[in-house]
């Protein structure tokens, strides 16, 4: 054999070296992770294991005291590496104080309309959770005001800012400005988009199922109509971005806004005199937030 050749079966050795050392490293770190769920009644199917699906799995499951968690990492990582076990429970700790955080950011916003709850909807790697919204409807409560609306299918209502940027939300709680545009609560000024103006002398508004907007004035035998409210329609309603959980912009996995009149489709007729609320189950999110904080006090007392 020369020289070259033996070079190249000694690189091929190396090689197949490294990669065994990096398969025999996963693998460990795998058996503790499925080792660790396995204590927590949950059966893990072969294959790598990530993170942050047990973090979820925990999240909704791990319901146990402190020392629980200490004593189950123990068991789990029994002839691994301190170095190797330190890195395992630092990701599990991100991606459960993750958790924690979701959990209370849906808490503080129980009452906000048209609010929708933040979860993980799958699993990347460590540290970096797909976060995603849940889009089941939300509560719905009878305000008797005019001005409150309630989509009663998938649609939203499209809006636009001063900065002429469009967002989508469910929040119908709507308001009429100093210039008689109709917008909507929100922190920002938010108009329905396109813009619908209500005459400045008008005494009374209504809006029908279908979307139509009339105004009456004082004097008039009828009302008149000066609008139509249109929904939009998602592919993927999960995929919107939002900063807020209120308002929301399309993206490349949620697809364009397809808009069409109420009742249309899958978009849901509009109610008027009524408001959705948030989707969060207040109940759900604190026993979350209380399991998800026992096993982050116990990974933590774990590390080494």
């Amino acid at each position: 054999m020369d020289v070259r050749a033996g070079w190249k079966v000694a690189g091929l050795v190396l090689v197949l070296a490294m990669v065994a050392g990096c398969a025999a490293q996963e693998s460990d770190r795998d058996r503790m992770l499925r080792a660790f769920a396995k204590e927590y009644g949950m059966e893990l199917p072969r294959g790598r294991v990530d993170a942050e699906q047990l973090a979820t799995a925990l999240a909704a499951n791990g319901d146990r005291e402190i020392v629980g968690v200490v004593a189950a990492v123990k068991k789990a990582s029994a002839g691994m590496g301190a170095g190797q076990r330190t890195e395992v429970l630092t990701g599990l700790l991100t991606e459960a104080r993750r958790r924690e955080e979701l959990a209370a950011s849906n808490i503080a916003n129980e009452r906000t309309t048209g609010y929708r709850r933040a979860m993980v909807e799958r699993a990347l790697a460590i540290g970096n959770a797909e976060l995603a919204r849940d889009m089941r409807p939300g509560m719905v409560i009878v305000t008797a005001r005019v001005l409150d609306l309630c989509i009663s299918g998938e649609g939203f209502f499209r809006v636009q800012n001063d900065r002429h940027e469009i967002a989508y939300t469910r929040n119908g709680m709507l308001r009429i400005d100093r210039e008689g545009t109709l917008v909507v609560e929100g922190g920002h000024t938010w108009r329905l988009d396109p813009l619908m103006v209500v005459p400045r002398d008008t005494s009374s508004v209504s809006i029908t199922p279908d979307g139509r907007v009339f105004t009456q004035r004082p004097g008039d035998a009828s009302p008149h109509e000066v609008g139509q409210l249109n929904l939009a329609l998602f592919v993927d309603a999960t995929k919107l971005a939002t900063q807020d959980g209120v308002f929301f912009t399309a993206t490349q996995g949620s697809g364009d806004a397809t808009m069409g009149r109420p009742a249309e489709g899958k978009r849901g007729s509009i109610q008027s005199g009524f408001l959705e609320m948030s989707n969060v189950d207040v109940i759900g999110e604190m026993l979350t937030l209380i399991r998800v904080h026992r096993w982050v006090e116990g990974l933590a007392a774990a590390l080494p």
